[in-house]
């Protein structure tokens, strides 16, 4: 049985059910992932221990996103998500 189900649409394949099993195999491939990981970990733990994150979150809703940087990137990246959703969509795994 195959995971990846590439006619369910875009948001379907990216919210892939990602397991420790999974995790564990590309552990061991790669020693890259398991660096990365553990920054994640460190990162995640961090940012829980911060106070300032309701203000932040503010500062993003009022200011960051009325600036033409950030609408930019924002509409690239909406752009390249309807491409890629388009080319799953064509996209026809065996099963």
């Amino acid at each position: 049985m195959r995971r990846v189900h590439t006619g369910e649409g875009l948001a379907s394949f990216r919210n892939f059910d990602w397991t420790e099993a999974d995790a564990r195999v590309l552990r061991q491939q790669s020693s890259s992932y398991a660096a990365i990981e553990r920054k994640v970990v460190e990162l995640a733990r961090q940012g829980q221990a911060r106070r300032d994150g309701p203000a932040l979150s503010e500062y993003v809703r009022t200011s960051m996103s009325a600036s033409p940087q950030l609408q930019n990137l924002l509409k690239r990246f909406q752009e390249r998500e309807l491409g890629i959703g388009q080319v799953l969509a064509n996209c026809h795994l065996s099963r």
